[in-house]
């Protein structure tokens, strides 16, 4: 059996966490083990139970260099060597991030597979002179260090990688728990007593990249339009006081629920009625993979969000320039009609059979 190291799952349970469970729980693990590495000062894992129940070990060493002087600061060094059965290490990462160097010191150490898998096509912010010069380190030193280029887009590889070859693997889902399912959109809708209403849907972290406050904005002037609409927001996130007090403010807190963070958000997305993503930016956007599963019409960033997400032709791109009334009007052309497009989806390169064998291909699984 083959153990891989696998890094780059948070706190919360966001697009990169759902792909690597989706993909951890689908492996053959009689050939091959994940076990996951996180910071030494993460708290709460959402998803631990179903780490530890399909055989994973969790283990929180990760240090970064300005932690050096801690008491129990571990190297890249040190981590690699406690791991000395591994057959590789699989890092999942938003943008160039420090955990190259357990790559690096991997590269050193003979380690077969040494994985860089980016998730996201920008920076959350303008990075320091440190971090840019960290990123040409990566980019001088990646073509030896790295055994395999991934990327979840076209535009994140090309984002990362410059004009390096890449493979892209797309944030896959297992399609088949997000179908269309009557009974549960009833018991939803029926638990936040919005049984007859029209419901906007947003499922991720409520965050700068998510662009929230413009989130509440389109649904403001939605409001305008029609008393009788709702908004659903699933997740959780560093802006939510923010968002309530903007909500309080706009005197629309009646009709805005939020379910904080949930493990089950298939069940969430059959209550909706059309899903809504303004982000300010997106490596890919496999929630609206998730959205399109479960039926919904979609709006999302134009030009941010790659446009391979449309698989269906229920996604609609939009300008971050126009304004939130435009995108308010935008959704109400478009309508609320729910549909079922699981064949599509599971005839794509998107379905969780065909990520399990471009992984089982790059682990050399037989």
């Amino acid at each position: 059996m083959k153990k891989i190291l696998v890094f780059g799952a948070s706190d919360q349970l966001g697009g990169t966490e759902s792909y690597l469970l989706t993909l951890y729980e689908n492996l053959d693990r009689n050939q091959i083990q994940f076990d996951f590495l996180f910071p030494h000062d993460i708290e709460n894992i959402p998803y631990e139970q179903k780490i530890i129940e399909n055989g994973g070990c969790i283990y929180k060493e990760y240090y970064t260099n300005s932690e050096r002087k801690k008491a129990g600061y571990l190297s890249a060094r040190d981590i690699i060597e406690r791991h000395k059965d591994i057959d590789g290490i699989y890092v999942n990462v938003q943008c160039i991030h420090s955990a190259y160097r357990l790559l690096v010191e991997a590269y050193k150490q003979k380690v077969k597979y040494r994985i860089w898998h980016i998730h996201n096509n920008g920076y959350a912010r303008k990075p320091t002179l440190k971090e840019r010069i960290y990123e040409e380190y990566f980019h001088v030193t990646f073509r030896l260090i790295v055994t395999h280029c991934l990327a979840c887009s076209e535009m994140a590889g090309k984002w990362i990688y410059h004009r390096y070859p890449f493979k892209v693997i797309p944030d896959a889902v297992d399609f088949d728990r997000f179908q269309p399912n009557s009974g549960v959109r009833k018991y939803i809708r029926k638990k936040y007593c919005i049984e007859d209403k029209y419901v906007i849907g947003f499922c991720g972290r409520i965050s700068y990249q998510k662009n929230p406050e413009f989130l509440i904005n389109i649904f403001y002037e939605l409001h305008k339009l029609d008393k009788e609409v709702y908004m659903l927001i699933v997740g959780e996130g560093d802006k939510r006081k923010k968002l309530e007090s903007i909500i309080k403010e706009k005197h629309i807190s009646n009709n805005v629920l939020f379910t904080g963070e949930v493990e089950n958000v298939h069940d969430y997305m059959q209550a909706m009625d059309f899903f809504l993503l303004p982000s300010r930016y997106e490596g890919f956007g496999i929630v609206l993979l998730e959205a399109q599963a479960a039926g919904l019409n979609c709006m999302t960033s134009q030009n941010v969000v790659p446009k391979e997400t449309n698989i269906t032709g229920r996604v609609h791109f939009t300008s971050l320039n126009r304004s939130p009334k435009f995108w308010a009007e935008e959704i109400l052309s478009i309508g609320f009609e729910r549909k079922n497009c699981l064949r599509e989806l599971e005839e794509s390169q998107y379905s969780i059979k065909n990520l399990v064998k471009e992984m089982e291909n790059i682990f050399e699984l037989k």
